[in-house]
């Protein structure tokens, strides 16, 4: 039995006739598992022939670092090195998918875990497995986080009666609204321009005769807030 990285055996023999001759069979580029080398004794008659065989037995590699470890236009911390296990990397909120890429230090091992991953928004905890020639596993951590959007702004606001005052632009949080006091009800509509956004506030109202206060506030995924104010006169 020998080492999973001899490839080799180095045989030395010697004929009980000195004018016997002998050649070694496959005692080169042994593969794993079971080998058969071939020891030929040739007498001096030149026709006469015993063969001495041996089992040699390679071992299977129990080799399952990596040699690299990479997220394609990332950065990770710490750097990498075989012996670590957990990296940490930060990724924007468009980043839908990353690519990673993982070498073995042993080409025999097999990698699972690697190549295109789809990331959730906020903390993703991605395993690259390394099984070794002879099975046995390491995993290597990557813990990516997936930056939430800050985007709190509505891209629309419609009343269903009048017209806002000045004209709706997403970045202004102040509006009048003047409708005739025969409008009991007015309904508020409007579109979020990040739709993993939330609102509250486009909804159907009551008014009364004079000021009506209305609050639009919308919600972005990192939890930041913006709120529209409406003054409606009737």
């Amino acid at each position: 039995q020998v080492k999973t990285n001899e490839t080799a055996l180095q045989i030395k023999a010697v004929p009980l006739d000195s004018n016997a001759t002998f050649e070694i069979i496959g005692n080169e580029n042994l593969t794993v598992g079971e080998n058969e080398v071939v020891i030929r004794v040739t007498a001096e008659d030149g026709k006469t022939t015993q063969d001495y065989i041996l089992h040699v037995t390679r071992e299977k590699s129990l080799n399952n670092n990596l040699k690299s470890l990479e997220i394609e236009s990332v950065t990770m911390t710490p750097e990498f090195s075989k012996t670590t296990t957990v990296y940490y990397a930060t990724v924007g909120h468009d980043v839908n998918n990353i690519v990673i890429h993982a070498i073995p230090e042993d080409p025999r091992s097999i990698i699972g875990g690697d190549g295109t991953v789809d990331l959730n928004m906020g903390i993703n905890y991605l395993d690259v497995t390394v099984t070794s020639e002879a099975g046995t596993k390491k995993v290597y951590t990557l813990i990516v986080t997936r930056e939430a959007d800050g985007n709190n702004y509505l891209s629309s606001l419609i009343p269903s009666h009048g017209t806002l005052n000045p004209v709706f632009d997403k970045t202004i949080n102040e509006y009048t609204l003047a409708v005739s006091n025969e409008v009991e009800e007015l309904t508020l509509s409007g579109t979020l321009e990040n739709t993993n956004a939330t609102v509250v506030g486009l909804q159907k109202y009551n008014l009364t005769v004079g000021e009506n206060d209305i609050y639009i506030t919308v919600t972005a995924e990192d939890g930041s807030t913006n709120i529209y104010h409406v003054l409606v006169t009737n």
